[in-house]
């Protein structure tokens, strides 16, 4: 029987094989790491930059309920109070569709009289009932009370009155003077404000 037997201290080995293996693991390892650390980098910067939008917002959100706390301590002092009363109502009011700007507009349209628009439009409350009073411009006094006249007709009006005139001059060489109106007048909700309550506004037009 014959039998090989090494004796050297340090036994041979393949060095090309076993740096061809450890640089191979080493490579994958590296790579492996790479991926770590680019996933951690992404994740702390989709971190950071969602932390930075909940700050805005919380910034954002704390103006605004400052902002709502001085406008209701506003809101809220006594000489506002009718302010508050008034507010309060006419939101009632639109949550229950007792007053419709739409067939207002729609009334007061088929009302003017020619030459004659409406400037601006105001709501108040007064014991309840709901007073508008009507800024208009026209060239013409007799179209103004022709205005009241008409609305003193329709269902929808009530009391008309003109409470101011005055008058402006929009061109001093040639151009007419323009007639500003104030009017009054206390609205009456309808009980439906569509086909047949313009239908008899619309028959107080003559």
């Amino acid at each position: 029987m014959r039998l090989n037997i090494n004796l050297a201290s340090q036994p041979y080995e393949d060095a090309r094989e076993v740096y061809l293996r450890w640089g191979t693991a080493v490579v994958i390892v590296g790579l492996l790491a790479a991926v770590l650390c680019y996933a951690t980098f992404s994740a702390w910067h989709r971190y950071h930059s969602i932390n930075g939008d909940i700050a805005r917002e919380k910034t954002t959100l704390q103006k605004l309920n400052q902002q709502q706390a001085e406008d209701l301590a506003i809101l809220n002092e006594p000489k506002n109070s009718d302010v508050r009363q008034q507010a309060a109502f006419l939101n009632d009011l639109i949550e229950r569709k007792a007053v419709s700007w739409t067939h207002i507009f729609n009334i007061l349209e088929k009302m003017m009289p020619p030459q004659m628009h409406v400037v601006a439009l105001r709501p108040k409350l007064d014991n309840g009932d709901i007073l508008l009073e009507l800024d208009v411009a026209g060239q013409s006094r007799e179209r103004a009370l022709e205005l009241v006249r008409r609305m003193e007709q329709s269902p929808s009006f009530r009391d008309a009155q003109i409470l101011a005139e005055s008058t402006e001059n929009v061109n001093a060489n040639t151009g007419p003077d323009v007639l500003k109106f104030v009017i009054s007048a206390q609205y009456v909700p309808q009980n439906s404000e569509s086909g047949p309550a313009l239908e008899a506004d619309a028959r107080g037009v003559k």
